[in-house]
């Protein structure tokens, strides 16, 4: 018993004393969970909080001038979550197509007269009620229009907001007008007195733009959670190459392999150029596949079917830029790592901390404003927001050129720096 005690005691002070040898190994074994705790806890502070901090920025176009827009306005603007804004400028056609871009997130068009249309609606509601005859005036139509990108439930919140506040302007209107036609029935001894009306709808049902209605038609496809979520694991299994392409690097660095090779005359970029293209033939196959399941599988299990929207070329273009990105990202970390631990250790840590920066673990519409702003640091939000917008708002290949190129830079300076640093540590050890 005591011989195997002191043999287990020999193995942990053995392992021990590697564990400690590799003191920068260690050092990010415990940094960074620390950075991505608090990453996270800073992401999602305030969807934990009773009132959360979350703020959408709405804009109202009033053309009526009237007690709608007043009210509306008011609702809005007594809500800590929502910035209103307004710009009266804007058409309908102009509206719909910054909102579809993502410029604004929400918006309600209210049309000229809205309020004194539906003031003659409430009066002829009521001398219909008591058989005068007059033809009726249609609902007045309020349009609610959403960036296609924002959650289902929160452009469900804004519809039911203005609902609340067209049935209260409704109810007074008819109270209103009742009163006024009361007294002018009173007046007139041969008539008696009407009752009060039912609730009359004045003002047409405001729902969710994507889902649309008998009066309401659907503006485009109604945006799913795949359509995020399927990108956006995605590029998480994308990125993650980092470990094995780093670790295997910095371990036939540490056996001398690639000394060996360049001892042959290979050139230091060929030999890297062998390592990394099989990782991104991977990487393509990886965002094929996970497509494929979202058009294919999910509906089969009863999910939503990943719509791919309307330019399936832009999916290719965006796909290898992402894996450039990658794959440049998997060199520069294997070219500073000293050993295949480090790789693997910062390789993997890092990437969660760029996925939880770049809304794929925490959506960046719930994170404080502070921490939205810093989702542009991470090469992954570049990438989910141009998957978005080609699933969502139907972007082609020029509408994502911005988050491509950026995802091409990113790699190219990888791969140089990555180039650079190997052919230093092979010169000098």
């Amino acid at each position: 018993m005591s011989t195997w005690l002191s043999q287990l005691l020999a193995a942990v002070i053995k392992e021990t004393k590697l564990i400690l040898r590799d003191r920068e190994a260690l050092a990010i074994l415990f940094i960074m969970p620390s950075i991505f705790v608090l990453i996270m806890s800073l992401a999602l502070q305030d969807a934990f909080r009773e009132q959360g901090g979350i703020k959408f920025e709405i804009i109202i176009i009033d053309k009526d001038k009237g007690e709608t827009g007043e009210r509306l306005t008011e609702a809005f603007a007594a809500s800590a979550s929502f910035v209103v804004r307004h710009d009266d400028e804007l058409n309908e056609t102009e509206l719909q197509k910054r909102v579809t871009a993502g410029d604004i997130q929400f918006a309600i068009y209210i049309p000229e007269n809205s309020t004194q249309l539906a003031i003659r609606r409430a009066e002829q509601e009521l001398k219909l009620s008591t058989g005068s005859g007059q033809t009726r005036v249609d609902e007045i139509a309020i349009r609610m229009f959403a960036d296609p990108a924002v959650r289902g439930d929160y452009r469900s919140l804004v519809a039911s907001i203005i609902n609340r506040v067209l049935q209260g302007i409704e109810t007074r209107l008819m109270l209103q007008a009742f009163s006024k036609f009361r007294d002018r029935v009173a007046a007139m001894s041969s008539v008696p007195i009407p009752k009060p009306p039912k609730q009359a709808s004045l003002f047409a049902e405001v729902t969710d733009p994507y889902l649309g209605s008998d009066k309401s038609p659907s503006t485009g496809p109604t945006p799913t959670s795949v359509q995020v979520n399927a990108p956006g694991w995605g590029l998480l299994a994308m990125f993650f190459l980092v470990i094995p392409l780093a670790s295997t690097l910095a371990r036939e660095h540490q056996e001398g392999s690639l000394t060996r090779l360049q001892v042959m005359a290979a050139p230091t970029s060929m030999i890297l150029m062998g390592k990394i293209v099989p990782y991104f033939v991977i990487n393509q196959i990886q965002i094929a596949l996970i497509l494929l399941e979202g058009v294919v599988v999910l509906p089969l299990l009863g999910g939503e079917q990943l719509e791919l929207g309307p330019h399936p070329q832009a999916i290719a273009v965006l796909s290898i830029c992402v894996s450039l990105a990658a794959v440049g990202y998997g060199l520069l970390v294997a070219a500073f790592a000293r050993t295949p631990e480090q790789a693997t250790i910062f390789g993997a840590t890092s990437v969660l901390v760029l996925a939880a920066l770049g809304g794929i673990m925490v959506p960046k519409m719930v994170m404080p404003p502070a921490m939205q702003e810093l989702t542009v640091i991470s090469p992954l939000s570049w990438a989910l927001d141009g998957y978005v917008d080609i699933f969502v708002r139907g972007a082609d290949t020029i509408g994502i050129l911005d988050k491509a190129g950026a995802l091409v830079a990113l790699g190219a300076i990888c791969l140089f720096i990555g180039v650079q640093r190997f052919n230093y540590r092979l010169r000098h050890g």
